[in-house]
């Protein structure tokens, strides 16, 4: 939650902000979170009359304008009140549980998504197939059903290129 900060407070980069940001919560999430459910209450409350107000450009100005800003300066008085009470006893990055499961999951996401991109590409064929015959069994039925008139709805030329497209696309399989 506070690694942002920590970066803009004393330059404390990546896993070390992270691991820096909690130890800082350590102790004291429940207060955090009470304090955060709070400020969302009253910013949701200030959301709600303004769209009361039946004014719908004010709400992403207002959004914008003055609850971002608040919300800045709320999160990082935060941080700073947080940290005071912390008496500057976080460890500067070396929790080896915290590295090792970051490590693990970004192993685990990337062999997933390796995984996932060889079952698309071998079933490439197979997939063009089913987009293929879908297609087919979609347009189909526009070309052949009349309408209460017993017209089809297309030119009689447009109907005969269609035709050809879709015998084109049969015989191309």
């Amino acid at each position: 939650m506070f690694s942002p900060f920590i970066f803009m407070d004393d330059g404390t980069k990546g896993m070390a902000a992270l691991v820096k940001s909690k130890e800082y919560v350590k102790g004291r999430f429940w207060a955090i979170v009470g304090r955060g459910a709070l400020f969302v209450l009253v910013i949701m409350g200030a959301n709600l009359a303004i769209s009361v107000l039946g004014q719908p450009i004010l709400q992403p100005l207002f959004n914008a304008f003055i609850i971002s800003p608040i919300s800045l300066c709320f999160y990082w008085r935060l941080f700073k009140d947080v940290k005071s009470k912390h008496a500057e006893t976080a460890p500067s990055g070396k929790n080896k549980l915290i590295k090792a499961l970051a490590i693990i999951g970004t192993v685990i996401l990337s062999a997933a998504t390796v995984v996932g991109l060889i079952l698309v590409f071998t079933n490439l064929p197979a997939i063009q197939q089913v987009i293929k015959e879908s297609i087919m069994e979609m347009a189909s039925p526009t070309i052949d059903a009349p309408n209460e008139t017993g017209e089809t709805g297309l030119s009689d030329e447009d109907a005969q290129e269609l035709q050809r497209l879709f015998e084109e696309i049969q015989n191309s399989q």
